[in-house]
């Protein structure tokens, strides 16, 4: 069931229970997820990257994420604020975990990683015993994207990954595989496309599963407007 806020004022980070701040970001992450259109995917980054934005906007959200959660803990007033900060969004991302949505989560754990190298932050750091989840949660991000997309086949649906991970899969094809087997007598490297189809097959089936949660607008409302004021 979800667990909802009262709001007869406008609501405070504090006041939202960390698992209905999750679920809200991964609705928010899902629904930009799936708009992504094939062909936004397959070229971005290229000259030959259609108008249509999607990509952008999913990248955007995750930076917005990271810039609100290193922001949030970095400008609270005092140094219990500023634990208490980290600590809720801590949970949130371990919510985030729990629910497989993983690009929030590792733009939640990365902003606050960035909150550490503030000196005004690292006082709150060091008096928080749950902290060392923050970094657990960022070692166990594969770098590489091969082995990241490897780690997402033992997780159920629905799921959200890091769509950085699928451009830079993408790249990889696209710049060290050939067009052709044989340059001289046109004979097409069919290897190619079928890879490069195998893996937007793979990222189409995180779109196609959208996770089933009741949303509160007014929890929506505020974390769109604590993104957007994160910028």
């Amino acid at each position: 069931m979800p667990i909802y806020p009262v709001m007869d004022e406008p609501p405070i980070l504090q006041a939202l229970h960390p698992l209905e701040i999750a679920r809200h970001l991964t609705f928010m992450a899902h629904e930009l997820l799936r708009n992504v259109q094939r062909k936004t995917l397959l070229y971005h980054g290229t000259d030959r990257q259609p108008l249509d934005d999607s990509v952008a906007q999913v990248l955007m959200m995750q930076k917005k994420v990271s810039t609100w959660a290193s922001r949030t803990v970095q400008e609270a007033g005092t140094s219990e604020l500023r634990k208490g900060s980290l600590e809720h969004l801590l949970c949130v991302a371990t919510h985030c975990q729990t629910l497989r949505s993983f690009s929030v989560m590792s733009a939640i754990a990365g902003g606050l990683t960035t909150s550490f190298r503030h000196k005004r932050s690292r006082a709150s750091w060091n008096e928080s015993p749950e902290i060392h989840q923050v970094f657990k949660i960022m070692r166990d991000i594969p770098e590489n994207s091969s082995e990241y997309r490897r780690v997402l086949q033992d997780h159920p649906l629905p799921c959200i990954p890091d769509i950085s991970k699928y451009i830079t899969a993408l790249l990889l094809v696209r710049e060290t595989m050939n067009d052709f087997e044989d340059a001289e007598k046109q004979i097409v490297n069919f290897r190619k496309p079928q890879r490069l189809a195998s893996i937007m097959s793979e990222f189409r089936k995180y779109q196609q599963h959208p996770y089933n949660f009741l949303i509160f607008e007014p929890v929506l409302s505020f974390l769109d407007h604590a993104l957007n004021d994160s910028e």
